[in-house]
């Protein structure tokens, strides 16, 4: 087993073998060696110079491969402690994406009594990307088609999308809206109704910023109690004024430009308005200019009289 020295050599002095202490020792050696005693002296000191020295680097070594064995214990303490943060993180990430269910509230609601409407895939994603959703996505007939187009798509269809400049596959249902998706000016008063409620419903739902679901809100209520529905073609010039304006406060916000969905301009109304009736009286004296078309019995042909 090698020595393993347990002070540092260094500071240690040379015995003064020239003392008293040493004197019977200095006798005996130069009484043996047949030399003086001044030489015995300087004898003993190189012995023990040279005996020190061989001590210093022992002791340097020593410390040498001392520091050497704590690197190395310090690097795989350091590599266990890194292994051990991953195999945590991976459990952790791992955990997270385990499906979880949340345990019953006994002061939640009972069983409602109908059937909770859903939108399609595309319009969550839409709302779950802050975009653009027509309203008739959160109708009882944009849901009800929803739920036919998810019969007839099977779960297993997917394409090809782009995220976070990744290529990532995505169901088919989620690209695209239905063929049968109604635009907002042609809407219904009814499905315009049932449908921005149920859309304001969806935007808190998906957490939107509280400030832009409330303006959306307050834009909604100044459509549905405009002094507009009670007028002839009102209510048409109502669904084109949100359908133009609401797409616009999407592309603003698209863009990071201010936006404020306040009120009704009248000024743009009143043009919206006086458009249809426009074309309201363009259409009525094409009517009473256009002959009628009688038809008469000549093989499949429709022949038009003059009068």
């Amino acid at each position: 087993m090698a020595l393993r020295l347990k002070y540092d050599p260094s500071h240690k002095r040379c015995p003064n073998f020239g003392s008293p202490a040493f004197a019977q020792a200095r006798g005996h050696i130069a009484a043996a060696a047949d030399i003086t005693q001044e030489q015995v002296i300087e004898d003993l000191t190189a012995q023990w110079t040279v005996e020190n020295d061989g001590r210093k680097a022992i002791w340097v070594a020593q410390q040498a491969q001392d520091h050497l064995a704590r690197e190395e214990e310090e690097q795989q303490a350091g590599e266990a402690a890194r292994q051990a943060r991953l195999e945590a993180e991976e459990a952790a990430e791992a955990e997270c994406k385990k499906p979880k269910m949340k345990e019953p509230d006994p002061r939640g609601p009972d069983v409602p009594t109908r059937n909770a409407p859903h939108p399609s895939p595309w319009a969550l994603n839409k709302i779950k990307t802050h975009g653009y959703v027509p309203l008739w996505c959160a109708s009882d007939e944009g849901c009800a088609d929803a739920i036919l187009n998810q019969r007839t798509v099977t779960e297993d269809a997917y394409g090809l999308t782009k995220v976070d400049n990744m290529v990532a596959f995505r169901p088919v249902d989620s690209f695209r809206a239905s063929r049968n998706l109604i635009a907002d000016e042609n809407l219904t008063w009814r499905m315009f109704e049932i449908g921005h409620y149920r859309l304001l419903n969806l935007i808190k739902a998906h957490h939107w910023p509280p400030g832009n679901i409330k303006m959306l809100s307050s834009f909604f209520a100044t459509i549905q109690y405009s002094e507009y529905c009670s007028r002839p073609n009102g209510e048409c010039a109502l669904l084109l004024y949100q359908a133009a304006v609401r797409r616009e406060w999407h592309d603003a916000l698209d863009r990071d430009e201010p936006f404020v969905l306040r009120g009704l301009n009248e000024e743009r109304m009143r043009e919206v308005y006086a458009s249809i009736r426009d074309e309201e009286h363009a259409k009525a004296i094409a009517e009473v200019s256009t002959p009628p078309l009688r038809a008469h019995t000549k093989g499949t042909k429709l022949i038009q009289v003059l009068p």
